[in-house]
């Protein structure tokens, strides 16, 4: 290969160019959905709850401090979901990955009715008696036991 005076600065300076013009698109595709996961009520941070983006299984969870940063380069224009058992869902339809969210969900409360327990009358002192054979059995240890509750 015969390259003549100043030929092979010019392809270096060339190669270069279009390696960091490809280094620059390449990390301008790079989108993350960052923030942190509040409980409403408390201020305090949630661990592990689940980010994801809708219509898809991809997703993470959030830290041990409510921090997460999710992946979003393929799904930008998809809805965010953040989720948590006993908390109401967020979904976030608008969203950019040049801002840092502060997440704040809600807890779920279900109120139960009124449960009552009620004792069969008389059949205590039979119930006592089978459980004492069937869990402490018959032995001289057996019978210096002494149930308290």
């Amino acid at each position: 290969m015969n390259l003549r005076p100043g030929q092979f600065t010019y392809t270096m300076r060339s190669i270069t160019i279009v390696t960091l013009l490809l280094m620059y698109f390449s990390a301008g595709q790079c989108q993350t959905f960052k923030g942190t996961v509040y409980d409403r009520s408390s201020d305090s941070t949630l661990s592990f709850a689940v980010i994801y983006i809708s219509g898809t299984s991809i997703g993470i969870y959030s830290d041990i401090n409510g921090n997460f940063e999710l992946n979003i380069s393929k799904y930008a224009s998809k809805p965010i979901t953040i989720s948590m058992i006993g908390y109401y869902s967020v979904t976030l339809s608008e969203h950019s990955s040049d801002k840092i969210y502060k997440i704040y969900l809600s807890t779920k409360t279900h109120e139960l009715n009124e449960v009552l327990v009620k004792g069969k009358k008389g059949k205590w002192d039979t119930y006592l008696q089978i459980f004492k054979r069937q869990f402490l059995g018959s032995s001289a240890n057996a019978s210096m036991c002494d149930i308290l509750n």
